[in-house]
């Protein structure tokens, strides 16, 4: 099973925002993890954060309110 890139989401769990990882630049090509964390800032609440890099089934539907 590959992951396409368009399939991996940023979430800040801090103020639970979701975003897609393409619109942020975040490419990953045969990328599989559960764990990936990157040290970004937040655009929802402006603050140097460990944004979790989130893989998500083709059906997933986001959360409401992320930015897809």
């Amino acid at each position: 099973m590959t992951i396409a890139p368009e399939d991996w989401w940023l979430h800040c769990p801090h103020c639970d925002r979701w975003a897609r990882a393409v619109d942020h630049g975040v490419v990953r090509v045969k990328a599989r993890s559960k764990g990936k964390r990157i040290l970004g800032r937040c655009s929802q609440c402006h603050k140097l954060r460990w944004i979790r890099v989130v893989s998500q089934p083709p059906d997933w539907a986001p959360p409401p309110g992320s930015t897809a």
